[in-house]
């Protein structure tokens, strides 16, 4: 059994434990675990999050209980269907849709910020480089807000991040945005307090990564 195996286990184990209110401890024994009927959905749940790594483990395990409201203990084989993968999609568009102010879009944006960072260093970008960084036909920031790694309301910060979603083709937009209304979500975002807060992060996500490339670009 690998290690990532039992970490998906015990993240199924943590999270289903926590949504239904029962107490839990991460297993540590693994002596002839394969030999249990569950052994199989673990294997292909982390094929699957070995295959989709933009999933995050937490949210799609949470899914279920967020929009159907179930209140028992889901078992591992329903995560390996389709039900359970548009589930993730759903809750994770309803994320989207909540207020700029609402404290999980908070997290959100701030889990963004850690993703386009990461992201920028291994590029090699600028913070005002990104919403016009491109890996295809697309900018590569609209297929990381299609697979929910990066808020819409993060971008909002960027420079013409907004003009380049609005101006994509109807197909395209539909393609990665879907049916999110862009003018109504930036007139909520323009009356948040989670404005400013999102400005100051971008300002310190811009000198962070300038000072990474300045200092690359320096002779030695």
């Amino acid at each position: 059994m690998t290690d990532q195996e039992k970490e998906v286990y015990n993240k199924w184990l943590a999270v289903t434990s926590i949504a239904t209110n029962k107490p839990f401890r991460l297993r540590e024994n693994w002596l002839n675990f394969s030999a249990r009927e569950e052994y199989p959905f673990v294997q292909r749940m982390t094929q699957f999050f070995q295959k989709h790594t933009h999933i995050k483990w937490d949210d799609f395990f949470l899914a279920p209980y967020k929009i159907r409201k179930e209140t028992n203990r889901i078992s591992l084989a329903f995560y390996i269907t389709p039900r359970a993968v548009k589930d993730y999609a759903t809750y994770m568009k309803s994320i989207m849709l909540l207020d700029p102010d609402d404290h999980q879009q908070a997290e959100s944006i701030l889990h963004s910020y850690r993703f386009i960072r990461d992201f920028c260093v291994e590029h090699k970008l600028r913070a005002s480089e990104y919403p016009k960084f491109s890996q295809g036909y697309i900018p590569a920031f609209i297929k990381h807000i299609k697979q929910h790694q990066v808020s819409i309301y993060t971008m909002f910060a960027f420079p013409k991040a907004f003009n380049i979603i609005n101006d994509l083709p109807p197909e395209e937009y539909s393609l990665f945005i879907g049916d999110l209304n862009l003018y109504s979500m930036m007139t909520k975002y323009n009356q948040s307090s989670i404005k400013t807060k999102n400005t100051a992060l971008y300002f310190a996500l811009e000198k962070y990564l300038n000072n990474i490339i300045d200092s690359a670009e320096q002779p030695h």
